[in-house]
């Protein structure tokens, strides 16, 4: 039997512990472009894409910057020397962990960087980038946003 939460997306089956995998004919999500959709690709919204894929569905992932990353797994770039390794220590392993996920869910989700959130309304997400003003349906948001907001000053 089903968790009564969970029941309609599949992902978590009593018996078979956390995660257990989709039942036959259980998933709510009609399409990839209406199905699941993830505001944040640092280590939280990854893992959820990830997740996601695994049981068979293709989620829309929204990000704000150029790459996955968030504020801590950021990755450095191009023209910035780091020695990110021997920055990052003992975390260097997880760090390289999360890239190798986030460029498995970069090529099987539907990726969107540079692109940002404006509003939640009936069912869609309302997004502007690159290709203007959009609002995307969606069956089950997942908000993965991170700590750290940055806020703007405004003179006056």
């Amino acid at each position: 039997m089903a968790c009564g939460r969970h029941a309609g997306a599949g992902l978590h089956v009593a018996g078979r512990g956390r995660h257990g995998g989709v039942l036959r004919g259980a998933s709510r999500f009609p399409s990839p472009m209406s199905g699941v959709v993830i505001v944040g690709a640092g280590p939280a919204g990854i893992a959820a894409a990830s997740t996601v894929l695994k049981h068979g569905q293709q989620p829309v992932v929204l990000e704000e910057g150029l790459q996955a990353g968030g504020q801590g797994y950021r990755a450095p770039g191009e023209h910035v020397r780091l020695d990110v390794a021997r920055l990052l220590g003992a975390d260097w392993p997880a760090y390289m962990q999360f890239h190798a996920m986030a460029e498995q869910v970069r090529t099987q989700a539907d990726f969107r960087s540079q692109v940002s959130v404006w509003a939640v309304h009936d069912g869609h997400v309302h997004i502007n980038g690159e290709a203007g003003s959009l609002a995307l349906p969606y069956d089950a948001l997942i908000l993965a946003t991170g700590a750290i907001d940055r806020i703007d000053p405004i003179a006056g």
